[in-house]
């Protein structure tokens, strides 16, 4: 939702949103690169590319193979059963 609704149901969450809010991006891209600070805390090299979060049942879909006509049950912290299908396929189906 945008700023205003989340200002709406509370303050916070549009101050959330203003300093961590980005739109989604696929799976596999690099978001920056680690700050000196941390790579030094750390102990990795200064170059090491950062990634963006992910929920493990997606992620585990994605990593066994989910497609179109293609169901993958997730059993892990949940257990999730994952397919993909086009949008217009689905339309009025809810």
């Amino acid at each position: 939702p945008d700023k205003d609704c989340l200002r709406k149901l509370d303050p916070y969450l549009a101050l959330i949103a203003e300093r961590y809010g980005s739109r989604p991006q696929p799976a596999g891209t690099c978001l920056g690169v680690i700050t000196r600070e941390w790579a030094e805390r750390l102990n990795v090299p200064a170059d090491t590319l950062i990634g963006g979060g992910s929920f493990d049942a997606h992620a585990g879909a994605v990593g066994a193979g989910v497609a179109p006509r293609t169901l993958v049950k997730v059993v892990g912290t949940s257990t999730v059963d994952m397919l993909v299908e086009d949008a217009e396929k689905l339309e009025g189906k809810d």
